[in-house]
């Protein structure tokens, strides 16, 4: 059995060694923080598989399962307020109808396509004047990203990964048919290291002589505070249709007077920011854009709604809109999970598996479609 080192300490990496101790790997995750003290920890820990992309569907499928079961065994604040992606044509109810049918196909039974009535029904704040339909999952959600990400973190270890904090990786050396990896913690070896790193898969790639395309994305997060208390959970709303809009607003519960809000993107709108130096606050240029989203969408909200504090993380994006997931190729040695984009908290048990597949298998048995995200 190879012996495993995983460079980053957020979900991805913390999944990745959950799945492989499982299977009865050697597994360390070496972060240079804390677990989940990066971009997973900055999440707003939407988990749903209302997507239109089949690829993705796949994915967040298999990982919603992982974070049902998760939740029956530790806490992880998971919300089932429902999720609810907005169309605004027909064609975008087409694909909604077509998103249905492929979950089917995986066993999600309660995703549905509703009409304007419904979804006036499920969230009477919002304008539905010019809405064509919608995509809907009563049972999506969010969780709380930080217990998400302890707890499979805790089950990794619990299994005998190691997980070692504050643990930076300066050099990275392949020789003899293995690595030797120079960190602030003394020098490790492994037959393998899985870049697992987020924004900062860039610089490990670079550690190890090899390109990144990971283009961190700096995205924004507010609390929304309310002049009425909500009568029930809001639904999770996504004003959001990747590749028809550059930016939409979405909307998730946190308590009945307090929502959390933001706009939310896939594309590479800006140059990549720098993980180790970014601004961490909101402008007020995008408070202004966002305020102006929620007035035209949500005005039954909007009306004497404050905005209280606010934050910014990075997705990591790459230009396929996709992440890299399996062997590198140019590289002995060197597995991908990078690349997640806003997806990364949602997916993370499905790169465990897929890691855990590349390395025993040689192919992505779990979720045979992810053959197409293997690094060329």
């Amino acid at each position: 059995m190879p012996t495993v080192v995983v460079i980053g300490g957020g979900i991805i990496g913390c999944c990745v060694a959950d799945a492989l101790a499982e299977a009865g790997v050697d597994v360390e995750v070496l972060e240079r923080d804390r677990v989940a003290s990066g971009s997973s920890g900055l999440a707003v820990g939407v988990v749903e598989s209302q997507y239109t992309d089949p690829g993705w569907i796949d994915l967040r499928v298999f990982a919603r399962r992982a974070f049902d079961a998760l939740a029956d065994e530790a806490d992880i604040g998971f919300v089932r307020s429902g999720y609810l992606r907005l169309g605004y044509a027909d064609a975008d109810v087409a694909l909604f109808a077509r998103s249905v049918e492929h979950q089917r196909t995986l066993g999600v039974e309660d995703a549905r396509v509703v009409g304007v009535a419904e979804i006036a029904a499920l969230v009477p704040s919002l304008r539905t004047d010019d809405v064509a339909g919608g995509l809907w999952c009563p049972s999506d959600g969010y969780v709380d990203p930080h217990l998400a990400t302890a707890a499979f973190a805790e089950r990794a270890r619990a299994r005998g990964a190691r997980i070692v904090e504050g643990c930076a990786v300066t050099r990275a050396e392949r020789a003899g048919g293995a690595w030797r990896l120079e960190t602030t913690q003394g020098a490790r070896r492994a037959d393998v290291v899985v870049n697992a790193a987020g924004p900062w898969a860039n610089a490990v790639a670079a550690l190890i002589g090899v390109a990144g395309d990971v283009s961190p994305q700096r995205r924004s997060a507010i609390q929304v505070h309310l002049a009425e208390p909500l009568s029930a959970v809001h639904p999770f709303t996504m004003n959001y249709i990747p590749g028809v809009d550059p930016y939409g607003a979405y909307v998730r519960h946190e308590a009945a007077d307090r929502l959390i809000c933001g706009l939310h993107s896939e594309d590479l709108l800006d140059p990549p920011s720098d993980p180790d130096d970014y601004p961490r606050g909101v402008t007020q240029d995008w408070q202004e854009q966002l305020a102006g989203q929620l007035a035209f969408r949500f005005p039954g909200l909007a009306d004497g709604m404050a905005f209280g504090e606010g934050w910014s993380g990075l997705y990591p994006c790459r230009p396929s809109r996709e992440p890299s997931i399996g062997w590198r190729r140019d590289v002995d040695g060197v597995i991908d999970a990078v690349g997640f984009g806003g997806g990364g908290l949602q997916s993370g048990p499905a790169a465990g598996a897929l890691v855990r597949d590349w390395l025993l298998h040689d192919a992505p048995v779990a979720i045979p479609s992810a053959a197409s995200l293997a690094p060329a």
